[in-house]
């Protein structure tokens, strides 16, 4: 917020927002927003114009109120309610796959940087204040090697996780330390972790090119369990809230797909009999 008193000291007039206020410091009577209209000649700065006509991929935080998207290959912010569209990189190389963070105080995004692809992180200039209200953002390189690294996403407890080109699934701290492979595979899996951020939930092609629905924990304290064991399609595993039940799509015939869902405690399996 600015504002800026009168030289007699008795009007006071600050900007909230988009808009301008008048308060009267005696009584503290607020009126506004104030209507301004110009008269005279009219100022024509210099500006740059660039007309973006769709956004590829877009990302919400999670009280709905503000939207990170990519926009003429380029990470973008925007609220929800004035629509008003901040850039947060300006570069002649791609940004796409942008997440929140949990905490909603960073975006995660690859990013092509230096003819290198990366996961970068961005962070508001001012943490005070809303993405859109920023003018400009901290970026951080997170990774750094010839790999080629895929669609960030935040595990619940606080690691990242990632996969690269070949199909490997890493996790790594929220700063880019600590990075661990988690899952060595030859295609790109469908994986989800669950509520508590212990287990994983992935689908992926044998050399069979046969694709089932694995758990497994994410400390590798024991290997992984095939839960669909079928000779058909499987994948997008997903887990339920409370983290008891997993469902997961299956084709059962040649052009007829299924969501099938199993209970991962004996319990409650035999309580649903």
């Amino acid at each position: 917020m600015s504002a800026d008193l009168s030289a007699d000291g008795s009007t006071l007039v600050f900007r909230r927002l988009f808009d301008l206020y008048r308060m009267d410091v005696r009584s503290g009577a607020v009126t506004g927003p104030l209507a301004i209209r110009r008269t005279g000649e009219a100022i024509h700065p210099r500006t740059r114009t660039e007309t973006l006509s769709k956004a590829t991929q877009v990302a919400f935080s999670d009280d709905g109120r503000e939207i990170a998207f990519i926009a003429g290959g380029d990470l973008w912010v925007m609220d929800t309610v004035l629509k008003e569209p901040r850039r947060v990189t300006d570069t002649p190389e791609e940004e796409r796959d942008p997440v929140f963070s949990p905490d909603h105080g960073a975006i995660l995004f690859v990013s092509w940087s230096g003819g290198q692809c990366d996961l970068w992180s961005a962070a508001r200039t001012d943490a005070k204040k809303h993405w859109w209200q920023n003018r400009s953002f901290k970026l951080q390189r997170l990774t750094d090697d010839p790999a080629l690294e895929f669609g960030p996403r935040f595990v619940p407890g606080g690691r990242v996780a990632f996969t690269d080109l070949r199909g490997d699934l890493w996790t790594m701290e929220s700063d880019g330390r600590d990075a661990r492979l988690l899952l060595e595979s030859w295609n790109l899996p469908s994986y989800t972790f669950s509520p508590d951020g212990k287990w994983v939930a992935y689908a992926r092609d044998d050399r069979n090119h046969n694709r089932d629905v694995w758990i497994m924990p994410v400390d590798g304290s024991a290997p992984a369990v095939n839960v669909s064991m079928h000779p058909d399609w499987e994948g997008n595993p997903a887990w339920s809230p409370d983290g008891r039940m997993l469902a997961f799509v299956g084709r059962r015939n040649r052009d007829e797909s299924d969501i099938h869902f199993l209970f991962l405690r004996k319990a409650d399996e035999d309580a649903s009999k």
